[in-house]
């Protein structure tokens, strides 16, 4: 077995194995008015079926220089796609996408960053 076919694998059996968790990725539906103004229509909903959701004890650190990577941190199959303009729905709260770091060709999952959404 190769290493891109050990990683395919792995990739395949970890939402199975390690993300019990489920929640809905809510992608705003711009749309332009026609007066050169975009309004925000009604989201659209992605059902996420395996994910991972862990509260962080303090904000992240990185070379001596202090960034936003949220509260949250949200472990997602690496075929997901999902962008900082995003929310994500779990447990009935509703988080901000704050942080959506690069994939890199051995990843195993897609890690993200949230922050509860203000009410």
């Amino acid at each position: 077995m190769t290493i891109a076919d050990s990683i395919t694998a792995a990739r395949a059996a970890i939402p199975a194995t390690l993300m019990q968790d489920s929640g809905t990725i809510r992608r705003p539906n711009p749309s332009d008015d026609g007066a050169g103004s975009v309004t925000l229509g009604t989201p659209t909903s992605i059902a996420v079926a395996a994910c991972n959701a862990q509260r962080l004890s303090g904000r992240e650190l990185q070379e001596s220089q202090v960034q936003q990577h949220g509260s949250y941190r949200l472990a997602l199959p690496i075929t997901t796609t999902i962008y900082a303009t995003d929310q994500f729905v779990f447990g009935g709260v509703v988080y901000n996408v704050v942080w959506v770091p690069p994939v890199s060709a051995l990843s195993l999952t897609r890690i993200v960053g949230l922050e509860e959404a203000p009410l």
